[in-house]
């Protein structure tokens, strides 16, 4: 099956919700910045995967995009660094 969306975007996908809902909380307070893109270590990219638009061709993460709401998170998902354009960078935290 070929990955396929509507937007013409990457799709990022977690394999690993448990890993990423840790990676998430250590780098919640960043988001008073705005949205940020945490650098992922290798050793930490197996928590996701990214499809590359129009052909499915598969990714590992570079980084996580999280993205502020109002009250506390809007979204968070994996994105690649070849495949989208990235945010203001944030802090790695171990």
């Amino acid at each position: 099956m070929i990955a396929k969306n509507t937007i013409g975007k990457p799709l990022g996908q977690w394999l690993d919700d448990v890993a990423a809902e840790d990676f998430i909380s250590k780098h919640l307070s960043q988001l008073n910045n705005g949205t940020r893109d945490i650098p992922i270590p290798e050793n930490l990219q197996y928590i996701g995967r990214i499809f590359r638009d129009g052909d499915g061709v598969v990714f590992k993460p570079t980084h996580i995009r999280l993205v502020p709401s109002d009250s506390g998170v809007k979204t968070t998902y994996p994105i690649n660094d070849l495949l989208s354009s990235l945010e203001p960078l944030g802090t790695y935290i171990p």
